[in-house]
């Protein structure tokens, strides 16, 4: 699990946006204006999760 508030290499940050924002992309239609800014956010969580985790540790949720 990563800390949100840490720093983090700028490319996993960037490559973490993108994944997100081609998610909501995805699921816009059943989103409302205001709830795509929160849907970004939780994808880019998971996207971190899963890139942060630790080694041999990929199957986990």
């Amino acid at each position: 699990m990563f800390i949100e508030n840490q720093s983090v290499n700028p490319a996993v940050h960037n490559i973490c946006i993108k994944i997100a924002q081609r998610c909501v992309w995805v699921i816009q239609a059943c989103l409302r204006e205001e709830e795509r800014i929160e849907a970004v956010r939780e994808f880019y969580r998971v996207c971190r999760e899963e890139i942060d985790k630790p080694p041999g540790r990929e199957e986990e949720l």
